[in-house]
């Protein structure tokens, strides 16, 4: 198992280094060091994240920027601490085009994660930055969040996790149809600049009333320069 300061710290060389053109020797350089330094599985996700179009890598790169890799990871690090133990299956609401999948691949001992996005770009990224590792474990589902929750067959070991809660106009009205009981992760910007961002949470406090839970495992606020992102662990 991955440790999760080796992931953020790839993530962050990869923020840094992701606008350089592909033919540029810094791209050779990283996957050189990555193999060199046994660290094959980010090596495999240098090189194909070298491979995407230019302005595929853009918008990518844009993805790894250090609020966003620290939310999710913070997320991930705060499961471990209040899990007893992973749970059979995640389901990924908002797949972070596939990277969410990857990383609970390489940090925890879960057995299957659905990733599941609207957007059929970010699903074939996805696809296409997890296709080396040849990952039975993962399924890339295109679909509405809302559809896949209504349609999916559940199991009491499944844990249910959305960090996208600030795109969302009503964020209540799906989470009636997971099954009382179900363990989820929640998390929610304060961000209300991007046009997407139609249901931005001004506090804790708001935020904790659009995701009602039965028993709350772990609340909190991660404050940043740009915004604050709010979470929030437990059973539905």
């Amino acid at each position: 198992m991955t440790d999760i300061e080796s992931v953020r710290v790839h993530l962050k060389l990869i923020d840094q280094v992701g606008k350089q053109a592909p033919e540029q020797m810094v791209w050779q350089a990283l996957q050189k060091y990555l193999m060199a330094t046994e660290q094959p599985e980010f090596a495999l996700l240098t090189r194909q994240i070298k491979k995407l179009p230019f302005e595929n890598r853009e918008k990518l790169v844009e993805l790894f920027s250090e609020f966003h890799v620290h939310s999710k990871l913070w997320c991930i690090e705060e499961l471990r601490r209040v899990l007893p133990s992973w749970p059979d299956r995640v389901i990924i609401l908002g797949g972070w085009a596939g990277q969410w999948a990857l990383a609970f691949k390489w940090l925890s001992s879960v057995r299957q994660i659905f990733s599941v996005d609207l957007d059929i770009g970010a699903t074939e990224l996805g696809r296409h930055l997890s296709e080396p590792y040849c990952y039975k474990e993962i399924e890339f589902v295109q679909t509405d969040l809302r559809d896949f929750v209504a349609q999916h067959i559940w199991m009491p070991q499944d844990l249910v996790v959305c960090s996208v809660m600030e795109h969302l106009c009503d964020p209540l009205s799906w989470q009636r149809s997971i099954p009382k009981g179900t363990l989820v992760a929640w998390q929610g910007s304060s961000d209300s600049k991007p046009s997407d961002h139609v249901h931005p949470f001004s506090s804790i406090g708001e935020f904790k009333a659009a995701t009602p839970l039965e028993v709350t495992l772990f609340e909190g606020t991660l404050n940043w320069a740009q915004a604050d992102r709010f979470m929030r662990i437990g059973l539905i």
